[in-house]
């Protein structure tokens, strides 16, 4: 059966603080919508919304073009909206099982908790990552022991063990290794294949015009953009996500200042390593100077500082 969710012209205040002025999103069965924004453009808002952590001061939620309004997180759930969220709304002291099925546990006559149920469903949840875990994860494992990665692994399968039609992927990749974004993409598309709606939110450029079928853009609080991803180019996105004064602001010097800076002596230069997991490093380092290491946990960031 396809199904629509559409947020029209969608409003939240916090005070004085305006996070929604005019949202606008629309996504349905089988496709993934990258709802994309510079910090602070309302995407997180948007998605609380749609998912009933936050009750919207102005505008409407349809699901198949019926109005609905969600109350708490729980509702939206009752309507097969699911979100994995990128605060981790997991309990440390619980397992991973008792994290996944909380307040859901299937029972036995008297209300009893079928515990054999219980492990054997969240072990066929476990097996989607099979292979990109570090840690020996099972449904007893204590959720105060696993690195973020496999945290964030964790409420993945909590948000589909509620078997949704559409899922909310809220800056879900942000702390998972290659491995592990490669099996969630292989998992989206699966989910694309079922029917399932899937709204992906991140500032990751690659993962979104690899993953995404549309997208849509928030700036300070206001849908300016929506389309076919394969209608746009990165240049384009960037555009609609920053204002000319933000633009300014993050600018290098002007061309005439940066050359009456002198260019300072080097104190540290990397020329083609391998070690390990690094392979082809090049890395020049000035006095004085800041740089920044970045790239997904697990490629090789702490093997070349160590």
């Amino acid at each position: 059966m396809n199904q629509t969710l559409s947020a029209r012209n969608i409003v939240k205040h916090y005070g004085g603080v305006v996070a929604l002025a005019n949202g606008h999103l629309d996504v349905k069965s089988g496709e993934v919508v990258a709802l994309i924004g510079a910090n602070g453009s309302g995407k997180s808002t948007m998605s609380k919304v749609i998912n009933g952590v936050v009750i919207l001061d102005g505008g409407q939620l349809l699901i198949n073009d019926k109005p609905v309004q969600f109350s708490s997180p729980q509702a939206a759930k009752d309507m097969g909206i699911s979100t994995v969220f990128q605060e981790l709304s997991l309990i440390p002291q619980m397992t991973v099982a008792d994290n996944i099925w909380l307040t859901r546990e299937p029972k036995r006559g008297l209300g009893v908790i079928n515990r054999k149920e219980v492990f054997e469903r969240t072990q066929e949840l476990l097996a989607l990552f099979k292979g990109t875990y570090k840690t020996e994860l099972t449904p007893d494992t204590l959720v105060s022991i696993l690195p973020p990665d496999e945290r964030q692994i964790i409420e993945i399968l909590k948000a589909i063990s509620f078997d949704p039609w559409m899922i909310i992927l809220d800056e879900a990749t942000a702390s998972l290794d290659s491995r592990q974004v490669e099996r969630l993409f292989e998992l989206v598309a699966g989910w694309k294949d079922q029917g399932k709606a899937n709204v992906f939110v991140s500032h990751r450029m690659e993962e979104i015009f690899r993953i995404a079928d549309r997208y849509s853009v928030l700036r300070n609080g206001e849908t300016v953009g929506t389309g076919d991803i394969t209608e746009v180019d990165e240049k384009e996105l960037v555009r609609l996500m920053v204002t000319e004064e933000t633009a300014f602001a993050f600018s290098r010097l002007p061309k005439e200042a940066a050359e009456e800076v002198p260019e300072r002596p080097v104190c540290l230069e990397i020329k083609d390593l391998h070690a390990g997991a690094l392979k082809c490093i090049d890395l020049q380092i000035r006095e004085g100077a800041l740089i920044g290491l970045g790239g997904l946990q697990g490629q090789g960031q702490r093997d070349l500082l160590l």
